[in-house]
């Protein structure tokens, strides 16, 4: 697992490989909403393997926010939802995320490729 630079609005997921678990990634390690907006850039680049990355489990980083609620504060418009969805060896897929939130508040979440935990970055409203 590796991280690379902030950022604001767009967020990059890279899988790299799935072997040893967990998976090797490259992801942002923490991102600023954008109009309380997120898109996730995601891109398999293991070589023999189709993947299905997700985001869960926002929870208050150091509890200095409230929880956000899946169903209520969190929206996926995309038809996958919080997930990509499958992606074949070298394919991009996308994940949107609308935070009903307070600004200023962080979050951490993970990335789960093929239900395994592969990071634990941060979100910021």
């Amino acid at each position: 697992m590796s991280y690379s630079a902030d950022r604001k609005g767009t967020a990059i997921i890279e899988v790299e490989t799935l072997t040893p678990p967990p998976p090797t990634t490259v992801a942002t390690r923490r991102v600023k909403t954008h109009g309380h907006a997120v898109i996730w850039l995601v891109t398999n680049y293991a070589d023999d393997a189709e993947v299905n990355v997700c985001l869960t489990n926002f929870t208050p980083h150091h509890g200095i926010a409230t929880l956000l609620n899946a169903e209520q504060d969190i929206d996926w418009p995309l038809p996958n939802g919080n997930c990509t969805g499958t992606l074949a060896p070298g394919a991009s897929g996308t994940i949107v995320g609308i935070f009903r939130g307070t600004p200023g508040h962080v979050y951490d979440y993970e990335i789960r490729v093929n239900g395994v935990t592969a990071e634990d970055p941060q979100l910021e409203i």
